[in-house]
């Protein structure tokens, strides 16, 4: 997301304490459909994987699902010690969690600089894969 973007936005949710200037309460919002002119949206995700810049989200605590869905920008904000390196990490992380009737989700591969989204990892974060690929040593089963 451009900073131009962010000063035009006249409708903007966040549910990051001390993270942008919400003008918008997305805790009250009565009905879905008022979030349909939604500017930006920030919320937290749970955590990060710096391969492929994916951020594991829930619904828990939030009234609306659809506002990762229906906000014109989406900002994840991820703690800085909830970076796992690659995908084999972060399924480890969620092995043993029982699925539940919430949205439980990885937003993929932000686009970044992108008007859909905002990059989780800058191109020079200190744990972004380097041009090495880690799924080449990734072992590989046939497909059944």
């Amino acid at each position: 997301m451009r900073a131009a973007a962010y000063t035009k936005a006249r409708n903007i949710g966040s549910l990051v304490p001390g993270v942008g200037q919400p003008n918008v309460d997305l805790m009250h919002v009565a009905s879905p459909h008022d979030l349909a002119d939604l500017d930006i949206a920030i919320l937290p995700g749970e955590f990060a994987v710096a391969e492929n810049g994916a951020v594991w989200v829930t619904d828990e605590g939030l009234p609306h699902r659809v506002v990762f869905f229906l906000a014109q920008h989406l900002v994840l904000v991820v703690p800085a010690g909830e970076i796992v390196d690659h995908m084999h990490a972060a399924y480890e992380r969620l092995a043993g969690h029982e699925p539940q009737q919430m949205l439980r989700q990885y937003i993929g591969r932000p686009i970044l600089g992108g008007s859909r989204g905002l990059g989780c990892l800058s191109p020079d974060h200190p744990r972004r894969p380097t041009s090495s690929s880690r799924w080449s040593s990734v072992p590989t089963a046939p497909l059944s």
